[in-house]
């Protein structure tokens, strides 16, 4: 008796198996191409400008004077166009970036590698110095740029939320006003984010268009396809989140009409004269 109720507890066990677990599911990568607001900035070190700029090192005082804290100088960009957008009611600026292929589990949440692809900006004024005052522009550095992961989350079978860090390795290029003397190097940018994101069947993003991919102001390049998942959406209305840490980028879906809160200056206003470095 014993026997047979061993046999059996043990073929139950044998035809009894966990249930699997879900199988993952693939987003296909792609481009996503955002558009900036306004308060567009990058991080500069006063003390690091004048060192690289007019020799001048810090003084070997107290911490706080070595290390003075950065400023937040404005920038412009100029990089995306959308054919199914006027010109003039685009904002001034742009951020390209490539989405690899990601494997999501259950319940909703995905790893995502994000590349910078293209990004192009000029400063808003001169930045002074000790030797005089200088205007700033540039844009991705050469050779391979950092990849950045995101975790994203999905919330509804229309998408949902992402969180992390974007890091931007950027060539800057200095011209003192007045003489035209350039300096130039290289430094990588981190920026914090955290946003909504759609699936692209469920978003208004337009298709087309092209973008300046040497920073040269003519716009060389198509568009690549669209990745599945596209920054600052819910469902079809576009929403902009800020990039912050070493800088703060304001960034919506290219091609959409960004809302503002009360009190900034709209973008739908016609762009300001492109300024060109010395």
């Amino acid at each position: 008796m014993r026997k047979a109720a061993l046999c059996l507890a043990l073929a139950m066990v044998f035809l009894w198996q966990a249930p699997p677990a879900p199988a993952a599911t693939v987003m296909p990568g792609g481009s996503v191409a955002l558009d900036s607001c306004n308060g567009n900035c990058l991080n500069l070190r006063p003390d690091e400008l004048e060192a690289r700029l007019c020799g001048v090192f810090a003084a070997d005082t107290a911490e706080e004077e070595e290390h003075p804290a950065p400023t937040c100088e404005p920038i412009r960009t100029t990089l995306i166009t959308s054919p199914s957008v006027e010109p003039q009611a685009l904002p001034p600026a742009g951020l390209l970036l490539s989405l690899a292929d990601s494997a999501w589990a259950a319940p909703g949440e995905g790893a995502v590698e994000v590349t910078p692809q293209a990004f192009c900006f000029t400063s808003q004024q001169a930045v002074a110095t000790a030797c005089g005052d200088w205007r700033f522009g540039g844009g991705l550095a050469p050779g391979r740029q950092p990849v950045s992961t995101l975790l994203a989350l999905r919330s509804s079978n229309q998408g949902g939320s992402f969180t992390g860090a974007l890091r931007l390795r950027l060539r800057l290029v200095f011209v003192e006003v007045g003489t035209g003397r350039r300096e130039s190097w290289d430094e990588t940018f981190t920026f914090f984010s955290s946003g909504p994101w759609a699936d692209l069947v469920t978003t208004a993003v337009p298709r087309g268009g092209g973008f300046d991919s040497d920073c040269s102001g003519v716009v060389d390049s198509p568009l690549p396809p669209p990745a599945a998942l596209q920054a600052g959406w819910v469902g079809v209305q576009p929403q902009p989140f800020w990039l912050s840490g070493d800088g703060q980028l304001c960034l919506v879906p290219r091609g959409e009409a960004p809302f503002l809160p009360p009190g900034t200056v709209s973008t739908a206003a016609p762009k300001p004269p492109k300024e060109e470095l010395p």
